[in-house]
């Protein structure tokens, strides 16, 4: 079966941004001291995929940028990293509860309103493996995630075939992950960011990728924009969720 459409959104925190002021001239060398940054920002993203809970699907979820205040309930997020010369930790917190409609081609059936909720909690280790003329990270580490999904019928042509049918469930996993970042300066406020990363696990597979550009607009604050990519493919007996989540991402990293 597939829909039309269906509109799902997300807002939540791009994880594994660089920490490291914008500038070469500013850059953590082995021996320096503690360094701390915290970035809270909004990911405006558009999703694909389906998310099916036996014969009952998504039908191939779509939705645009444009949709994401209309159907978020509600979302947090947050990256913290803290690091000393070439080692560091970082832990990245995801949560967004979306609600939506996906139209049916059968009129035997109703539309199909779904609520989704997902969380994904991040833990991870960086090692600079060069530090000039770029900075040059490894990053490793594991993931939680949660994610649940209720799916109600709405009275079709034959309303007292699947009336108030509606199907529940969710699934929670871990995921090792691996990958690499880097941060090339442009200027002494300008830096270019690249990300890559792989990962699975409880998962079949995920993939992330992230390209942006940082500007310091001051000494411990540092704006942070681009586009980040997330994709997401897990089953769990009758649950399935596979996604592909894409959009701009702008926040303010706070450095100290």
């Amino acid at each position: 079966m597939r829909n039309k459409y269906f509109i799902v959104l997300a807002v939540i925190v791009a994880i594994m941004l660089m920490s490291i002021p914008a500038a070469a001239e500013t850059s953590s060398s082995p021996e320096s001291s503690w360094q701390f940054d915290f970035t809270p920002y909004l990911w405006l993203a558009g999703i694909d995929g389906d998310v099916r809970i036996g014969r009952f699907s998504s039908g191939g979820a779509e939705a645009s940028i444009t949709d994401i205040f209309q159907d978020l309930n509600g979302a947090f997020m947050g990256t913290f990293e803290v690091h000393k010369g070439r080692w560091g930790i970082l832990f990245d917190a995801i949560y967004f509860d979306i609600s939506g409609t996906a139209e049916t081609p059968d009129r035997a059936i109703g539309n199909i309103n779904t609520e989704l909720s997902m969380g994904m909690y991040s833990l991870a280790g960086t090692y600079r493996l060069v530090e000039k003329p770029l900075a040059l990270d490894l990053v490793a580490g594991a993931r939680y995630a949660t994610v649940s999904a209720d799916l109600v019928v709405e009275p079709g042509k034959y309303p007292n075939i699947l009336e108030g049918r509606s199907v529940s469930d969710s699934m929670n996993w871990w995921d090792g992950f691996v990958g690499m970042r880097g941060l090339i300066p442009l200027s002494k406020r300008w830096s270019l960011l690249g990300y890559a990363e792989l990962g699975a696990g409880g998962s079949n597979f995920t993939f992330q990728g992230i390209a942006g550009v940082n500007f310091q607009v001051a000494k411990h604050f540092i704006i942070k924009g681009g586009y980040r990519y997330l994709m997401i493919d897990v089953e769990d007996n009758l649950f399935v969720y596979d996604v592909q989540i894409g959009g701009p991402y702008l926040g303010l990293g706070i450095v100290f």
